[in-house]
């Protein structure tokens, strides 16, 4: 142990004193595993990010103490704008020193508001304008960051005199969520580990890839130390130091450009997905495996290189034919990865099953690293087949035919990013079906609601008259909340309206003007109703119900079920206007922005009123972690895609400067510089073919067997496939492009110096 330790610190001695070229081999080693360390604690700062979201939300929480008078009054109130939800509170103070929500110094008094961040950019920005006229207030602050949950979060806390000081707003602090946390999902919980998954391994592979750059280049001084008598197991680890020290350069860069992210983490949206800064901070029982694996990880990836190395004082013999690749132990990682994810399919066919964690851990990491050990056999068997052509052609088929491992571990990166996305498409397409539940809208999307909560009569009928005036609004029916005082302290509540407006929002399959309904679920328990023939009271007047037909809506229907009355059954009582109204307005749904205006003529009426489209169903908290954790996943497909370009890059460079003297000597002979860049192009696109089939054929595997666990049919997104591929092919322009100037500097006459 002490000699290995040795010899890996004389490596490390011969890589930093080596001169200017081992200097660019380290810098190249470095930043190819930096890219790599710094998505690693990206990934490993996720759960400590969601716990601080999870945390703000459970602060901002109330509690009620039975004991003590209540602190603060509030209601809860949201509103709609351009696809956004902008949420908030109107508050007043309770008793004594009031309870402040979370992010404001001082509770707003009537008339005053604090805004979030992004809420106050957007009202001072002319996108806007139209949701200034909703928040008339006087803005006296921003709220900080315990008050939000999210960078970019639409969130307000207004000071309002008119919010009830009722038992049903009365509370007395913040952060007292008790509810028990609910268990875990176990459809989301498989989807996050398959994420994590196939977002973490390319960066390994990437890392490994990385830790083996500059391998030939190192070739003279093994052969000098040969010469001096160094044993040849010697050699190799001494060679594993040199690559250590490029790996622990790369810790260095990595920390470096995940500090770096830090500061601008803020302001990138992906996909609809912020986080603060703050809360970006990786768990350190997750830096450590990467601190300890990465370097260890580098010297077995430098011994695991040498294997097949003979280091000799004349030379190092890896320019000869190299040994034909078998494939017979590369198919062994995917045999074992099928065969674990086999023992769980059908495991998760109810909501209630239970899978193994590791069983997917294993069985599709065993898959996605298989492919790029298959790759490998699979572009040398490739373009030992391949000849004839043009110049450029023939150049880069030659490359290949000398070194298809470089390009092999290069696009092997890019086919496993492919294989991850394809499967993580699949699996969020297979599980939608189970986590989105709710039915589409059924009703007449040109159809606006505006319900108003009952407390000022004359602002509601002011309303009620404005609606109808409004450009765009072609008809407006009303129907009114009413309570009708049964005696005993009982209330029958009812809503009163014409047949046309209430068949267009409930489910009656018909309407009779001077009728009554009664609409309930089907397997409802029975609802206490008044029976025909008895005697209720609405603000002093009798009325006697008559009637009344019972109609039984399916379960899981979107509308509304209660006791509507039509005003011909009121007999010509007078409908008291002090209860909650609600209006169906007609629009046109072709004119732009009329649903913002609507909301914005409702404005004056704060909390008490709610707008929305006839049909809309509300998602469920279910609903609404899938739509969070697919928009997480596909910004870190994203960022890996991004990281196998980087990659790719790296590669491309080192690639360039290990051949400069082959390509100086060629250009020095007559050949166009276009002709050897057209090579670089087909020396990285043409390993790509094999890789896209691969990354293709693992990925549909993987979501074969990941939809077998939870019995859905096989569905592969041939639009998002055929989009990575694109993707793929883009990057792959880029980078050659990319490296033109340094080929153009690797063919001058300065490649042709000996050193």
């Amino acid at each position: 142990m002490k000699r290995a330790l040795s010899d890996l610190l004389l490596g490390a001695r011969l890589s930093l004193s080596g001169g200017r070229t081992s200097w660019w081999r380290m810098g190249l080693t470095a930043l190819g595993i930096g890219i790599g360390v710094g998505l690693l604690l990206v990934g490993a700062s996720l759960p400590t990010a969601v716990q601080a979201r999870e945390q703000r939300a459970s602060d901002n929480f109330p509690y009620v103490k039975a004991d003590e008078p209540p602190r603060i009054y509030f209601v809860d109130w949201n509103t709609d704008y351009r696809s956004q939800a902008v949420v908030g509170r109107f508050v007043r103070p309770g008793e004594g020193d009031p309870a402040l929500p979370p992010g404001v110094p001082a509770l707003p008094r009537d008339g005053e508001i604090y805004l979030s961040p992004a809420l106050a950019d957007l009202l001072a920005s002319p996108e806007g304008a139209e949701l200034r006229p909703r928040f008339p207030q006087k803005v006296v602050g921003t709220l900080g960051e315990a008050g939000v949950v999210a960078p970019d979060d639409l969130r307000f806390v207004a000071g309002s005199a008119s919010v009830p000081d009722d038992k049903y707003n009365a509370f007395h602090g913040f952060g007292g969520r008790e509810e028990e946390p609910a268990s875990p999902d176990p459809i989301l919980t498989m989807l996050v580990v398959v994420g994590l998954v196939v977002l973490l391994a390319p960066v390994l592979v990437f890392v490994a890839t990385a830790a083996r750059t500059g391998g030939a280049d190192r070739d003279r001084r093994l052969a000098a130390l040969r010469l001096i008598g160094t044993a040849a197991h010697r050699t190799r680890m001494i060679a594993a130091g040199e690559t250590l020290v490029g790996s622990l350069g790369g810790l260095v860069a990595g920390f470096g450009f995940f500090l770096l992210s830090r500061t601008v983490v803020e302001k990138i949206d992906l996909l609809g997905l912020t986080v603060f800064a703050s809360d970006l901070w990786p768990s350190p029982w997750l830096v450590v495996p990467v601190v300890l694996g990465v370097p260890a990880a580098a010297v077995v990836t430098a011994l695991v290189a040498m294997r097949r190395t003979v280091v000799e004082p004349l030379g190092v013999v890896r320019r000869g034919t190299p040994a034909r690749k078998r494939l017979w132990w590369r198919l062994l990682p995917i045999a074992l990865g099928v065969a674990l994810l086999a023992t769980q399919t059908g495991l998760l066919a109810e909501d209630d099953g239970t899978v193994s964690t590791m069983a997917l851990l294993l069985g599709i990491s065993g898959m996605l690293i298989g492919g790029p050990l298959v790759l490998a056999w699979v572009i040398e068997r490739m373009v030992l087949k391949v000849s004839g052509g043009p110049p450029a052609w023939q150049l880069a088929v030659r490359r290949l035919q000398l070194d298809s491992g470089t390009a092999a571990r290069v696009v092997g990166g890019v086919a496993v990013v492919l294989a991850g996305v394809v499967a993580l498409q699949s699996m969020l397409i297979g599980t939608a079906s189970r986590v989105v539940t709710s039915p589409p809208p059924t009703t007449d999307q040109g159809a606006v609601t505006v319900y108003i909560e009952p407390g000022d009569p004359a602002a509601t009928d002011r309303l009620a008259a404005e609606l109808p005036r409004l450009d765009g609004v072609r008809s407006v029916e009303s129907a009114r909340n009413i309570q009708f005082d049964e005696g005993s302290e009982k209330t029958v509540p009812a809503i009163v309206g014409d047949c046309e407006g209430l068949l267009r929002r409930t489910a009656l399959p018909s309407c009779v003007d001077g009728r009554v309904y009664d609409v309930r679920y089907a397997g409802e328990a029975s609802r206490p109703v008044p029976r025909p023939g008895t005697t209720l009271d609405l603000d002093g007047q009798s009325w006697r119900v008559p009637d009344y037909e019972v109609v039984r809506l399916p379960d899981g229907s979107p509308a509304r079920d209660g006791l509507f009355i039509t005003l011909g059954a009121l007999d010509g009582l007078t409908v008291p206007n002090d209860g909650g109204l609600r209006l169906l307005a007609e629009v046109d749904p072709a004119k732009p922005g009329l649903i913002d205006e609507i909301r914005n003529t409702a404005a004056p009426l704060e909390w008490r009123v709610a707008v929305g489209y006839t049909g809309e169903t509300g998602r469920s908290a279910r609903e609404d972690r899938f739509a969070g954790l697919q928009r997480a996943l596909l910004a870190g497909s994203i960022l890996t895609l991004l990281l196998a370009g980087a990659s790719l890059l790296v590669q491309s460079a080192e690639q360039l400067r290990e051949r400069r003297r082959p390509l100086a000597v060629l250009a020095a002979s007559g050949v166009p510089k276009a002709v050897l860049a057209r090579s670089l192009l087909v020396q990285n696109a043409l390993p790509l073919v094999p890789a896209l089939l691969v990354g293709i054929g693992v990925g549909s595997g993987v979501s074969a067997l990941l939809l077998g666990i939870i019995d859905e049919p096989f569905a592969l997104d041939w639009a998002g496939v055929g989009l990575l591929s694109a993707a793929s092919v883009v990057v792959v322009l880029g980078v050659t492009a990319a490296t033109l100037p340094a080929l153009n500097r690797a063919t001058g006459a300065l490649g042709l110096r000996a050193e």
